[in-house]
């Protein structure tokens, strides 16, 4: 419980920041992407990525990052 915390003050500590993920979607299907944290909720997070011209969230679970099915890296 305390690891999924920290985890979380980070991605709060965090909001605003350009971010470079990389996402574990099974059977060797890897999606990457840079983005900026936008929000922190309870349970989720969101990143803003722009991609061709156009802007498109995505969420993710804190769980994903405790997992390590989510590789999380700051660009700032």
């Amino acid at each position: 419980m305390e690891q999924w915390q920290e985890i979380r003050g980070g991605i709060e500590k965090n909001l605003g920041k350009r971010v470079w993920m990389k996402s574990h979607r099974g059977r060797s299907k890897c999606v990457e992407n840079v983005g900026i944290l936008e929000h922190s909720f309870p349970s989720i997070f969101t990143i803003l990525i722009e991609e061709h011209g156009q802007e498109k969230r995505i969420s993710y679970g804190y769980n994903e990052l405790f997992t390590r099915q989510l590789e999380m890296k700051y660009l700032d």
